[in-house]
């Protein structure tokens, strides 16, 4: 019982991840009931699937426009890791809190399937994490009282054995709540991946151009009930080191994941014409090379920032 939902672990590993994402398709209840025919008996295996496939179901993965699942790891990564490593060195299944030892023990366990992430995504991931969990010395954080606690005005000893008492000090937990997990680890997840966005803001202005790519109008559908759209916001001048572009409405645009990705890499660029600003394509032929971006009163570009990437990238070699 150490263990009790191993099943739904071994269910991951060979059967949900398949080629570096999970696969929608292994939901399946035919599928499912297969491959838990062997592993639980009695009616204990339709609740099982019933109960494992409601998370799905809660979580929006299915029904879902893609046959991929997109787990959205990097809100939720932080607490499965410390409370990963928390039961493995629990269980005495590791000793050390180094990140190297951490991350190591997650890879051997295959934690990045679990969480849906390719093992590279892992990596970059877990780096931060594993940095914080052993800053806090591990399952060290949960401090215990040493002293002799005293009852009746005589002094007694702490119940099993002399072992201390745990402590009840809030503060002292403060590594379990979304304040201290959450909050702190995601501040370091920030600054070493790709600078986590203000994603209030980013929604705001997505809503302001109802969910349209502003080079090529496309609105995509990835929700039927309740009718979802994914479109990405993204900063003319890049956040961070070495662009160190401002995290402002005046330096985003809203675009589709493909534009998105050419306007990253300078495939595409804007510069302004006329005091207005246009796409630029390097692409022969592209239709949206020259196309005005149709801004909304409310949202005014900053034309030093447009500039910039129009500047930047034509140094840039075009391969």
């Amino acid at each position: 019982m150490e263990y009790p939902t191993r099943w739904a672990n071994e269910f991951v590993r060979e059967l949900l991840w398949q080629a570096g994402r999970w696969q929608q398709s292994a939901l399946e209840i035919d599928t499912m009931d297969a491959f838990l025919s062997g592993r639980i008996a009695g009616v204990g295996r339709i609740k099982c699937r019933m109960n494992y496939r409601h998370l799905f179901e809660l979580t929006k993965f299915i029904p879902a426009t893609y046959h991929q699942i997109n787990t959205d790891a990097e809100s939720w990564a932080a607490p499965a890791l410390f409370l990963a490593w928390d039961r493995r060195h629990m269980a005495g299944n590791i000793f050390s809190v180094a990140p190297t030892d951490l991350i190591k023990s997650s890879v051997a366990e295959e934690d990045y399937k679990l969480l849906g992430l390719t093992e590279t995504e892992f990596a970059a991931l877990a780096v931060p994490v594993a940095a914080e969990y052993a800053g806090v010395g591990g399952i060290a954080r949960f401090k215990v009282i040493t002293k002799s606690v005293s009852v009746g005005g005589a002094a007694a000893k702490s119940p099993g054995s002399g072992r201390p008492t745990p402590s009840l000090d809030p503060a002292d937990l403060s590594w379990l709540t979304a304040a201290g997990v959450e909050g702190a680890v995601e501040r370091q997840i920030r600054q070493r991946l790709a600078q986590k966005r203000d994603q209030i803001l980013a929604a705001k202005l997505k809503a302001l151009y109802d969910h349209q790519c502003m080079a090529c109008g496309t609105k995509l559908l990835m929700g039927l009930s309740p009718k979802r759209f994914y479109v990405e916001a993204a900063h003319i001048k890049p956040l961070g080191k070495p662009h160190d572009g401002p995290d402002i409405p005046a330096n985003m645009i809203v675009l589709c994941p493909n534009h998105h990705l050419q306007f990253d890499r300078g495939v595409i660029t804007v510069r302004m014409k006329g005091g207005v600003p246009v796409f630029v394509s390097r692409i022969a032929g592209d239709p949206i090379n020259g196309k005005p971006i149709l801004l909304h009163p409310k949202h005014p570009l900053d034309p030093a920032h447009v500039h910039w990437h129009h500047a930047y990238f034509l140094k840039l070699p075009r391969s």
